[in-house]
């Protein structure tokens, strides 16, 4: 408890009294009491001393443990944006990236993950479909666990040529990528003898025929160029080979092609590819065929020109 004494309270007794001692008393009181207190205009600072904390034990902090796995499937989507950026088969890319893919792709999930991503791509972006076809040319027979990349593959492709009569309908541009995408695979992707497969043959004529046959019609889809551009492409890769399997199938598409050229107006860079593709296959379908001249006049009865073969 604190006690305040003012002055007025203390009496100071004449030298020689008796109350001296308790003059001393008084003073020694008030002494005391303005030691502790603060003074008028100045602030008591109570000051606490501060015992430092005795240190405890050291708490480490654990980061989380990336598993094997984890990273793998980390590098596998860094491996698939890399792919998606290649604008040409032709890149040496390609190659790296090929080789990247058989060392990263160890088990059967994360082969048909990826089968199924570069497929997506390829059905959709028709810069990325030779990339892509390229692709699995060079990691046809790559296998993780019991998993084979080139039965996911053929499997995939199946899928996409039943939707065909559902795209043509709905969704041509889908329709026609598809068309190139099962073109470039028949191309690229080969058997362990670097032979194409026999069962692609008719799929590939068919989308080439459904391609074709609405430049035909008296009201030619508005699409003609670039559908004609990947008519020609494929023939000019696969037009010998898919003869070789059926020749007269071919030679509908090269009469049809023929008077899609002759009928409709093209681009010079068009015509010039359709040309050229045309140019390689006449030869192909005149040897030994006796009644090619027949069909070759009948065509050019039919469009009124002259075309030499």
């Amino acid at each position: 408890m604190c006690v305040v004494v003012t002055l007025k309270e203390v009496v100071v007794s004449p030298a020689g009294s008796g109350t001296n001692n308790n003059n001393t008393q008084l003073f020694q009181i008030l002494y005391l009491c303005n030691k502790k207190m603060p003074g008028r205009g100045r602030a008591f600072v109570k000051t606490e001393v501060v015992s430092l904390r005795q240190p405890g034990h050291c708490t480490t902090v654990a980061l989380p443990i990336v598993k094997d796995d984890e990273k793998d499937t980390c590098k596998l989507k860094r491996l698939l944006d890399r792919i998606i950026n290649i604008k040409s088969p032709d890149d040496l890319q390609v190659q790296e990236v090929a080789s990247e893919a058989k060392t990263l792709i160890t088990k059967d999930e994360d082969l048909r993950w990826f089968v199924d991503e570069l497929c997506s791509y390829g059905y959709k972006d028709r810069v990325l479909t030779s990339v892509v076809a390229k692709l699995f040319g060079l990691i046809a027979h790559h296998q993780a666990g019991e998993c084979k990349l080139l039965t996911v593959l053929m499997r995939r492709v199946q899928d996409e040529y039943n939707k065909r009569l559902d795209l043509v309908a709905e969704d041509r541009y889908r329709f026609v990528t598809s068309a190139l995408f099962l073109g470039e695979v028949y191309h690229n992707v080969k058997t362990e003898k670097m032979v194409s497969f026999k069962f692609l043959v008719n799929p590939v004529v068919t989308y080439l025929k459904m391609i074709i046959k609405p430049h035909l019609e008296d009201n030619p889809n508005e699409n003609v160029d670039d559908d004609m551009i990947i008519v020609s492409k494929q023939l000019l890769q696969s037009g010998i080979s898919l003869h070789d399997d059926q020749p007269s199938e071919i030679l509908t598409i090269v009469m049809t092609a023929t008077e899609v050229l002759c009928c409709r107006q093209l681009s010079q860079q068009t015509r010039l590819s359709l040309v050229a593709a045309l140019a390689e296959l006449w030869p192909c379908l005149v040897k030994g065929n006796v009644n090619m001249q027949t069909e070759h006049a009948s065509l050019a009865a039919k469009l009124g020109v002259s075309l030499p073969i």
